[in-house]
């Protein structure tokens, strides 16, 4: 057997775990989809060939590793497999590669798959990355910020899943995310604009004071009414959510300013 045909093993709910005979060579289009209680998959070093949506719906896959000798992978591999915490790629593949779990061809210029199960909250695309094939981030439910740095870096516009919708989407005017996001409604900020934050400026006043440290401080206590301007001046620890922690760096910041206030006015 040199090959696993077309929906071969589609919809095999008591499936839990499958090795591939090392005689395989190709795996076709969505030959495991839909088995959902597939856990463990082993590839063949004989391998050559995934092909598209081949594990695509296996919602219990966890973990999956490509062997050296692959060199075509086809769209949306693992796509939906909402439980896949890391893709992993074996050193010696001369076509692809992995990085953090997410799976890149070997010059890392394009993002294939991003596993659906990782926990990140806020991930940075790449700059050498140049595109992003449809639905690679799709099902990322963790996600809730991604930056794209490099403006040319291409996604389709008319495929909406290629983004969750939770997520905001950080880049620059004019970029192929910027397209994205304004054609399928998502949440947008220009990288330009996110540089010209004041940090601790929370209540959006242009100074950076103690009124800022209060208002953090109310707001963190859940006191009613109380709203944040900019929230993302008060993100000290740089991640997406605010906390006790970027409280206690606010009022550092603040104190430092103040010691070099004094210090100015003494020269």
């Amino acid at each position: 057997m040199t090959k696993i045909g077309v929906c071969a093993f589609a919809n095999c709910g008591s499936l839990t775990a499958v090795t591939i005979p090392e005689s395989v060579t190709s795996i076709d289009e969505s030959a495991f989809t839909v088995c959902s209680s597939l856990t463990e998959v082993h590839l063949p070093d004989s391998l050559k060939i995934l092909g598209s949506e081949a594990f695509s719906l296996c919602s219990s896959l966890k973990e999956v590793t490509i062997p050296a000798g692959v060199t075509s992978v086809g769209k949306r591999p693992f796509v939906h497999c909402t439980a896949l915490s890391a893709i992993h790629v074996e050193p010696d593949n001369a076509k692809y590669t992995s990085q953090d779990g997410m799976l890149f061809d070997k010059d890392m210029t394009l993002l294939l798959q991003y596993p659906a199960g990782s926990t990140t909250e806020r991930y940075t695309v790449p700059e050498s990355v140049t595109e992003i094939y449809d639905s690679a981030f799709g099902d990322a439910a963790a996600l809730i910020e991604i930056v794209f740095p490099n403006k040319h870096c291409k996604i389709n516009y008319d495929y909406p899943y290629t983004i969750p919708e939770s997520a905001t989407m950080i880049g620059w005017s004019g970029s192929y995310a910027h397209g994205f996001a304004v054609r399928q409604e998502r949440n947008f900020i220009d990288m330009e604009m996110l540089a010209k934050i004041q940090p601790g400026d929370i209540n959006d006043d242009g100074a950076f004071n103690v009124s800022d440290v209060v208002l953090l401080q109310k707001w963190l206590l859940a006191v009613p009414d109380t709203q944040l301007e900019n929230w993302r001046a008060a993100n000290f620890c740089d991640d997406v959510r605010l906390d006790v922690f970027d409280l206690c760096l606010m009022k550092r910041a603040l104190i430092l300013q103040g010691e070099e206030e004094k210090l100015g006015s003494r020269t």
